[in-house]
């Protein structure tokens, strides 16, 4: 059994599970993603049950986790546990000895890189899709999308404002970074289908409504914060994507299965020093 410790917002969610289920495949066995952190976690709600994942989810406290606490970024935890069978992300690059590990594992860490996952990409993009959960209104607005030249752009503000940790580390992606990408999308002829439709995500829709224009026809999408689920479900359908630097929309364009899509990220995914090679996957345009 692989034992991943699962915390976060709903994209953290699905790279720790997703790096469990890599390693879980390899050593033909199962993953326990243990959730027990989120019966007092007031940040973020806990969203990975509403997918399709083949797990157990586990609810009871692991003293292992109590004693290691997390890898918060630059905390001094960022090792390896000297318990036996705990393995703890030491940083957030790749680290390829993560393959090594058996199927008796304890797993604590953020995993933000597809190289722990890309074997398992089919598998992945099955477990992570709601084809079959969306109301009538979600459907609506999947089929519009499926229907024309649509572009994925996604703006995180929340607490990336409002929390000042979350600030500090990660900032925000400007209006510039916005029109440099749909810049860019428009000089490769992404843009020159007259069916181009940009399909606008934001945790803070109504700031988006009151402060963004674009030349393009728009659709601001009207997500519901109870299923965020849905938002990275949508926005996989869109042809091609541009992302703010949260995990959250990497997913919506990682899931993306156009062939011939394009997908712009930020060069700078953090306002500190963290390294962010692994993050964006080197196919993906980085402005």
């Amino acid at each position: 059994m692989v034992k991943i410790k699962i915390i976060g917002g709903l994209g953290n969610q699905m790279f720790q599970y997703a790096a469990a289920k890599s390693l879980a495949v390899l050593n033909n066995t199962r993953v326990s993603a243990n959730v027990s952190v989120f019966s007092n976690y007031k940040t973020h709600p806990l969203r990975l049950n509403k997918l399709n994942c083949d797990c157990e989810f586990d609810f009871t406290r692991d003293f292992r986790l109590v004693l290691s606490g997390f890898p918060l970024l630059g905390s001094a935890f960022s090792k390896k546990s000297m318990l036996l069978n705990h393995y703890v992300e030491k940083d957030l690059l790749f680290d390829s000895s993560f393959f090594d590990l058996d199927d008796n594992v304890l797993l604590s860490g953020y995993f933000q890189s597809e190289k722990y996952f890309s074997n398992i990409r089919e598998l992945l993009i099955q477990e992570f899709s709601l084809d079959d959960r969306l109301t009538e209104a979600e459907l609506a607005i999947n089929n519009k999308i499926e229907s024309c030249n649509s572009i994925a752009i996604h703006i995180r503000r929340g607490d990336y404002i409002t929390d000042l940790s979350a600030n500090n580390i990660h900032g925000i992606c400007s209006e510039e970074y916005f029109e440099k990408a749909l810049n860019y999308l428009d000089s490769i002829n992404v843009l020159s289908d007259p069916t181009t439709t940009l399909f606008i995500f934001s945790d803070d829709i109504l700031w988006c409504k009151d402060n963004l224009a674009f030349k393009y026809r728009t659709v601001f999408v009207e997500g519901s914060v109870d299923r965020p689920e849905v938002d990275i479900h949508l926005m996989s359908k869109c042809k091609h994507q541009v992302i703010s630097n949260s995990t959250f929309s990497w997913w919506g364009a990682w899931l993306n299965t156009n062939l011939d899509k394009c997908v712009i990220a930020p060069l700078k995914w953090f306002n500190s020093l963290h390294d962010s090679t692994d993050i964006v996957p080197k196919q993906w345009m980085r402005l």
